[in-house]
């Protein structure tokens, strides 16, 4: 489920939502978890390079809530199946903000959707062998699964 919030136009098109939806539907073939992804207003921004920010709120060790804020005055997003010159492809970046949710911390490695940056003009959609190892570490396959969505 993709929630949006009223704030500049070029944020909430059609195709943009359909990026994010891209992204959800790549990160859910390997999580059981469910989202919600709110674009918000830069309010929140402490400096102006960050493109995106994810908060999580916990009960215990629970996850009860994930925001991914996204940072629409500093930046413009693309929603284009290829890169686009001095855009952020908004597909990479969610997959990026949702590997946050999913507990994962930034990897210097160039191919990684975790990678500390995300440069303009640049996608990076593919979960890599190296993302999916994490992943299994913090979700076991033989552990049991839980849908935020049944909650």
């Amino acid at each position: 489920q993709v929630g949006t919030t009223s704030h500049p136009s070029h944020m909430t098109s059609g195709a943009q939502i359909t990026a994010m939806m891209m992204a959800l539907k790549k990160v859910k073939r390997v999580s059981p978890l469910a989202f919600l992804a709110t674009m918000f207003h830069p309010a929140w921004i402490t400096a102006p390079t960050e493109q995106a920010r994810t908060t999580i709120y916990w009960s215990g060790n629970r996850i009860n809530e994930a925001d991914i804020k996204i940072n629409a005055k500093n930046f413009r997003y693309s929603a284009s199946e290829t890169a686009k010159s001095g855009w952020v492809d908004l597909e990479s970046l969610m997959i990026h903000e949702m590997g946050h949710v999913l507990g994962l911390s930034h990897l210097d490695h160039r191919k990684s959707v975790m990678a500390t940056t995300l440069p303009s003009g640049s996608l990076r959609r593919e979960v890599s062998d190296e993302d999916k190892t994490n992943l299994a570490c913090e979700y076991p396959i033989d552990a049991p699964t839980t849908s935020l969505a049944s909650k």
